[in-house]
């Protein structure tokens, strides 16, 4: 009995050394971290060719527990890229993450080279595709795993008049099914007994079909549009612009606003987004069309007429003091205001002012000042009937007591008048330039040491004249950012400058108060989110076109905004797929399409043949990859790629937001 106690308690202490080398130890108020090796690391690593070397392994740590760890890393690559197994891979800048990631360090292990990569052939597949009668179609769309001219199309027998060139297929005069049979050559790029592209045959079902009618459009002006009550159409004035909009209409074609050339008094441009800017007072009529797609004949809204209303001016004479004594003020350009003129417009003939009888400045009193005679830029565009508001001369029997104002560096202090009587109000305006922020604004006189002011506005105050000179005093100081204390970005890291960016500004922020994660990927709902609130999060529509996006949601709003102003139209009609990572090429349509939102200059264009996979660019996605390569938006990755439909990271939309605002935006 006593050996077996022995060996009993021996067995114990074993094990308790054992537990005490896997598990870190947690003493009050201290703890260990362990450190892990190459040993404690397993890598695997497959993928299906794709004539690049890039590699995306999956990295696990052996002995973990519960605990939540995991490992990052900046760059994966094979040592070659060509078809094999047990091929090198090197993985560079690992680093650890995951809530439990403090109690672990990797000490000097920074990479890893294993020959654990595998490298497949890519394989035949084909999909089925649908034909609107009369059209064509390139097979070469549905064929995945092959180069087009790798692979061959045969027109079958029963072809319903159909016709074949290279991967072209011509619809004929029927509607039906054909089955097309595709065969695929095999091919070495390596240069050693791996096919890189696989032998493989299949057949492709086409549908061919007549195109639908779409649902009835509508040109549809915003609720705050002024109607016109007699003919029910909508009225703008000259001057202004006036937002147009569609309903109805179905399909993926795109949508072109006319503003018509018929019998028309008035005249007007309009947009690619239906924003109409009056030219000529009178009436147009505006036509919309959405174009038709693989599914929908294009369709045709009914012409929506909009009158355009002549402008209105209004001449405000500016109110006058003086003190008994002083001469009679002479009454000219600066003693009124003309409101109502539209761009370079000036008037004909100004107006001319005039007191409603002679004032006696030996006394107090006031005095009317009266204006009439200005004519308005032409009778077309402006209504020739001027609205003249009259002023005020006041005589004043107090003094004028002085206004002395003090601003410090980064503002701009004003007051309304340099002199004023006791009692009467005088408006500062005190304005901070960018990068400051008002500190403080005082107003002081002999008798007290501050005098009450009232914020009557954005930038404006009021104070009530004390009897004796004041001093308005405004003080600005530097604007403080908010100070980034992630633990994950550090000024090595090629993305830092980015990240301080985009936080600072409030574009993006971090995963945690510690962490940016900038190797997580970003989803689509995020980017759209960061655009809305580059926008400065304005009222969006209340609906979303996309049953996957719930009201409740953090991007409802962002989604919806996005939809209205045609920035985003979700991978179907019906559908955005918010939480999908977002794609290269995918960024860079949205950011095409807000640029032209903003009407920001898109005729940039970078040359997309360098890039050796310039073909895996989706035809949606190549006007707006080669504006953004040509704006310097979105480069290469090296080695000739591009890697369009590649996740990005949450570092890269932070460079290429970076960009984009700094060339655009901000």
């Amino acid at each position: 009995m006593m050996i077996l106690m022995k060996r009993c308690l021996t067995l114990c202490l074993a094990l308790s050394l054992l537990l005490s080398l896997l598990v870190p130890v947690r003493a009050e108020g201290t703890q260990t971290k362990r450190t892990l090796t190459a040993e404690d690391l397993t890598l695997t690593c497959v993928k299906v060719y794709d004539d690049n070397d890039v590699a995306q392994p999956e990295i696990r740590i052996a002995n973990l527990g519960e605990d939540q760890v995991f490992v990052q890393y900046e760059q994966a690559r094979y040592d070659n890229p060509y078809v094999g197994t047990q091929k090198t891979v090197a993985v560079t800048g690992l680093t650890l993450t995951g809530e439990d990631a403090g109690n672990y360090t990797l000490g000097d292990l920074t990479q890893l080279t294993r020959e654990v990569g595998q490298i497949t052939p890519q394989t035949l597949s084909v999909s089925d595709g649908t034909m609107l009668l009369g059209g064509t179609l390139d097979l070469y769309s549905l064929v995945k795993g092959t180069k087009r001219d790798l692979v061959n199309f045969e027109l079958p027998e029963k072809a319903l008049g159909c016709s074949i060139s290279g991967s072209i297929l011509a619809s004929g005069d029927q509607v039906g099914t054909i089955e097309i049979p595709v065969c695929a050559d095999k091919k070495n790029v390596g240069g050693d007994e791996q096919m890189e592209y696989a032998e493989g045959t299949g057949t492709i079902t086409v549908t061919i079909v007549p195109q639908q009618d779409q649902p009835t459009l509508e040109i549809v002006p915003p609720e705050s549009a002024q109607r016109d009550p007699l003919t029910g159409g909508t009225q703008v004035t000259y001057g202004q612009t006036l937002q147009l909009g569609i309903t109805g209409g179905a399909g993926q074609g795109a949508v072109t606003y006319t503003v018509l050339d018929n019998d028309k008094s008035g005249d007007a441009t309009i947009d690619a987004n239906g924003l109409l800017t009056p030219v000529k007072a009178g009436t147009v009529w505006v036509a919309a069309k959405k174009a038709g797609d693989s599914q929908y004949k294009s369709a045709k809204a009914e012409p929506l007429m909009v009158t355009i209303l002549p402008a209105k001016l209004t001449v405000t004479v500016l109110d006058q003091t003086a003190v008994v004594g002083d001469p009679l003020p002479i009454l000219g350009e600066e003693s009124y205001t003309v409101s109502g003129l539209v761009g370079q417009d000036q008037m004909q003939a100004l107006p001319t002012l005039s007191y409603a009888y002679p004032p006696d400045m030996s006394k107090s009193g006031t005095v009317e000042i009266q204006a009439s005679g200005g004519q308005v830029p032409d009778e077309v565009n402006y209504d020739p009937k001027i609205t003249y508001v009259p002023g005020t001369f006041t005589i004043q029997e107090a003094p004028l007591y002085a206004i002395a104002l003090s601003c410090s560096e980064g503002g701009i202090l004003t007051a309304d008048q340099e002199t004023a009587a006791p009692e009467s109000k005088v408006t500062l305006t005190a304005q901070a330039q960018e990068g400051y922020v008002l500190s403080s604004l005082t107003v002081s006189w002999e008798q007290a040491s501050s005098i009450l002011l009232i914020e009557t506005g954005p930038d404006r105050w009021e104070f009530s004249m004390p009897e004796g000179d004041v001093t308005v005093t405004a003080v600005f100081t530097p604007e403080e950012l908010p100070q980034m204390n992630f633990s994950d970005v550090t000024e090595a890291d090629w993305f830092y400058d980015s990240v301080a960016y985009v936080f600072q500004n409030g574009l993006m922020t971090g995963t945690s108060e510690t962490t940016f994660s900038p190797n997580l990927t970003t989803n689509r709902a995020m980017l759209v989110t960061i655009l809305y609130r580059l926008e400065g999060s304005p009222e969006a529509p209340s609906w979303s076109p996309f049953g996957d996006v719930p009201a409740g949601e953090y991007y409802a709003a962002p989604v919806a905004w996005a939809a209205w102003h045609g920035i985003v139209t979700g991978k179907t009609t019906t559908s955005f797929a918010p939480q999908d990572p977002i794609t290269r090429e995918q960024m860079a349509a949205i950011l095409y399409r807000y640029a032209g939102y903003k009407g920001y200059d898109r005729s940039r264009q970078g040359n997309l043949s360098q890039f050796a996979d310039q073909d895996q660019i989706q035809d949606y996605a190549r006007a707006a990859l080669s504006w953004a390569n040509g704006e310097g938006l979105i480069t290469g990755k090296g080695a000739g790629i591009l890697d369009p439909q590649g996740p990005a990271t949450r570092a890269q939309v932070a460079a290429i937001l970076q960009r984009f605002c700094e060339k655009f935006a901000l």
